[in-house]
């Protein structure tokens, strides 16, 4: 039996060198039967997926909040940990030569757009701190007064100019 996972990939590895023309007959096999029964194998369209995203969460958006909220209060300990992870984060991603006291007054300006207009506005780094593709810094050049909703609409993703 395997142990591990390393174990388990060089059996699979090795399973795959022994029987390579079995499986490429396979494969062809079972994509020729689901195109014959109408099946078509293209790339899903990113911005069909990203119009019912959209809708689904602005249909859903009390639900969804009510959901993440009783999730919250049934696991704090989970919660508190991804909080302070991303605080940890935060933290590595602030260089010693960042300007405080401009980053402070980013998000004093957030909180007094909020009160003003009484409406949720944060604060958003530009490049995100956790991006897949690029990490920026918590520096007061990267940060930006969004609101919420545009706030998690874009999440940490980041679009080239």
């Amino acid at each position: 039996m395997l142990k591990t996972a390393k174990e388990k990939a060089e059996y699979f590895r090795a399973y795959a060198e022994a029987n390579k023309a079995r499986l490429q007959k396979y494969r062809r096999t079972y994509w020729a039967n689901r195109r014959a029964t109408g099946y078509r194998q293209t790339p899903r369209d990113a911005e069909v997926v990203a119009e019912y995203q959209r809708k689904y969460s602005s249909k859903n958006a009390s639900t969804i909040s009510e959901k993440c909220r009783a999730w919250r209060l049934a696991n704090p300990v989970k919660r508190r940990a991804q909080d302070r992870k991303k605080e940890i984060t935060k933290m590595q991603r602030c260089p010693v030569w960042a300007d405080l006291k401009k980053i402070e007054q980013i998000y004093a300006e957030a909180h007094a757009l909020s009160q003003m207009v009484d409406e949720p506005y944060e604060v958003d780094h530009i490049i995100p701190l956790q991006g897949k593709l690029v990490s920026g810094l918590h520096v007061h050049t990267n940060l930006q007064v969004l609101h919420k909703k545009e706030n998690m609409k874009k999440f940490n993703h980041f679009e080239a100019a």
